[in-house]
């Protein structure tokens, strides 16, 4: 049945084709956290034209979250209702071959909670509740409560009978994952560095979803032959910790603390230390998808992907005085394309290319003789483990 949506509407077939949906069975990140876990609760949502209970058949495998899974409800084939001009991506002057019944709840937020809100499957071995993912929680909670998922993440597309994207922008879009937040940065103390991180026009926690994805917060010092002296850094998330009472066999996680932006700034402060004063500081701020800890060490974390939001250099004035500086972050909102300036964002051509996008494939060597690191404001390795303790942070 879905081949025959596809004939038809095929623009929105092809947007589909292209999205995460079309894809939930078939990622290979996916694929690898059902093999660790493979649960029958997941395939509910990823492969939900199947029955969760057996293995995934190929066709349904490949169906993913598709346009049967949320359009045709019992015998009925279900539009939104809160857009009467909508034509579902046909010419204006087609005539459908079967009857819609127009539902306005296929446009709420409702219509998307099944899958992004819920609770972890081993309900029988806690104590209380605890949510996996609280996405629909947090869009209570918001600024933006009274904007519907579908008007960030399903924006109109023009012509064509002005239908709905489903491409389902999400976590690995960068304009919108770069429009949801601005950064600013600023010296507050010779060896201190604050970054402030403020919502905008976000309708949930940032980042929300899979309970392990962060913002990661760094800095380091750079000392005069481009050697790293001192660095920090703080992952914004849902920090969990291990219940000790878990049973045998089993890992129940609790989330002891949750400090993603969501209805107002943060300000991380880093921490840099004595060697910090007098020389200038890189840092960097980047969104983390986090495939598994490796360890209750949040920075022993198998990284899946990362979007950069920004990255850029703090310096300090011939005295050794701080030297303040604000850098707002603007590139993708999300909303309607790139706004906002980038003042004093590393560009890629400017880049140290060992270190390009902060990644290298073996950790560099301490400084010596002839050996140089990143010069300031270029981006940070994320693999560097932080000498001088965690950040102090302040949400407010």
């Amino acid at each position: 049945m879905n081949a025959t949506c596809e004939g038809c509407h095929a623009e929105i077939a092809f947007e589909w084709r292209e999205s995460l949906h079309a894809q939930a069975h078939t990622d290979p990140v996916y694929q690898r956290a059902l093999a660790i876990e493979p649960l029958p609760f997941c395939q509910g949502c990823h492969a939900p034209e199947a029955n969760p209970h057996e293995p995934v058949p190929e066709a349904a495998a490949a169906l993913g979250v598709a346009c049967v899974t949320c359009h045709v409800l019992g015998d009925d084939l279900v539009g939104g209702g809160h857009e009467r001009s909508s034509t579902f991506g046909l010419a204006p002057s087609s005539r459908a071959p079967h009857p819609v019944v127009r539902d306005g709840r296929l446009g709420a937020t409702s219509a998307c909670a099944g899958c992004h809100e819920f609770e972890f499957p081993d309900r029988a071995a806690r104590a209380r509740p605890e949510l996996m993912q609280s996405t629909v929680s947090e869009h209570a909670r918001s600024l933006e409560r009274e904007t519907a998922c579908a008007d960030c993440h399903m924006p109109k597309v023009a012509g064509n009978g002005g239908h709905r994207s489903h491409r389902f922008a999400g976590g690995r879009d960068e304009n919108l994952v770069r429009g949801a937040v601005s950064v600013m940065a600023s010296r507050t103390a010779p060896s201190t560095l604050r970054v402030s991180l403020a919502p905008r026009r976000l309708g949930h926690a940032f980042p929300t979803g899979d309970l392990f994805r962060r913002v990661e917060v760094s800095a380091e010092v750079v000392g005069v032959e481009w050697q790293v002296l001192a660095s920090d850094r703080h992952y914004l998330a849902r920090h969990w910790e291990r219940d000790p009472k878990s049973p045998f066999g089993v890992v129940l996680r609790t989330a002891v603390l949750d400090d993603r932006p969501l209805d107002g700034p943060v300000d991380v402060d880093l921490d840099l230390g004595e060697r910090a004063a007098g020389l200038p500081i890189g840092w960097r701020v980047a969104y983390q998808r986090v495939e598994h800890p490796r360890s209750d060490d949040e920075s022993d974390s198998a990284v899946e992907g990362e979007i950069e939001f920004l990255a850029g250099p703090s310096e300090v004035n011939q005295s050794g005085a701080n030297h303040e500086e604000a850098t707002d972050h603007g590139v993708g909102s999300g909303f309607g394309g790139v706004r906002g300036r980038t003042d004093t964002r590393t560009s890629d051509a400017a880049r140290c290319p060992p270190c390009e996008r902060g990644v290298r494939s073996e950790p560099p060597a301490e400084s010596g003789a002839g050996g140089k690191r990143c010069r300031p404001g270029f981006t940070l390795p994320r693999h560097r483990r932080n000498p001088d303790g965690g950040a102090t942070l302040r949400g407010r």
